[in-house]
């Protein structure tokens, strides 16, 4: 009973070298001894920055399709990802869920109000957070766009984009010559 004890824990001193040798490699690169390796992006980090299709994230990744294909089928699996476009040409979105930061629900809801305008209730859907916290996210955006975030809606409802930035212009300002010149 012992010696098992004792070679379970000398098994367990053995992992815990191997992740100091690890953090101290890590360490040494962050130093800038080495060539820090660029992390590899995955399909969950491809389509959460925006909205894409199967042959945009294929190319962003550089992977087999038929991988990314398995991917895509496992997070639809698991109703990790939503289609945000049509059923002949699907855009595929990661939802965030309602558990995280504000800056990351404004980010995904700018970045569907990026790709086409939308309504609360899909941007609700797509996301999964709560419509109170996507309210926010379009508050905080209308605040911070420089009038960019529009409701190009109907008055009953709202549908939210994000125009380019050079098509919100603000009108020029009236001066004392313009009064002059109308009188």
């Amino acid at each position: 009973m012992i010696k098992a004890q004792i070679v379970e824990t000398e098994d367990k001193i053995a992992i815990l070298q191997q992740q100091i040798e690890q953090l101290q490699e890590e360490i040494r690169l962050a130093k800038g001894t080495k060539e820090i390796p660029k992390k590899t992006k995955t399909v969950e980090d491809v389509i959460s920055e925006k909205p894409r299709t199967f042959d945009e994230i294929v190319k962003v990744l550089n992977q087999d399709p038929e991988d990314v294909s398995n991917t895509l089928q496992e997070l639809r699996r698991l109703r990790a990802m939503t289609n945000v476009g049509t059923e002949e040409s699907p855009r595929w979105f990661l939802i965030i869920g309602n558990d995280v930061s504000t800056d990351t629900v404004c980010m995904a809801v700018e970045a569907l109000i990026r790709d086409r305008p939308m309504t609360l209730q899909e941007l609700v859907s797509s996301t999964g957070a709560t419509a109170g916290r996507v309210s926010n996210a379009i508050r905080t955006l209308m605040r911070d766009s420089n009038g960019r975030v529009l409701n190009i809606g109907t008055p009953g409802r709202a549908r939210w984009f994000v125009a380019p930035l050079n098509s919100v212009q603000k009108k020029p300002r009236r001066t004392k010559d313009d009064d002059a010149i109308d009188a």
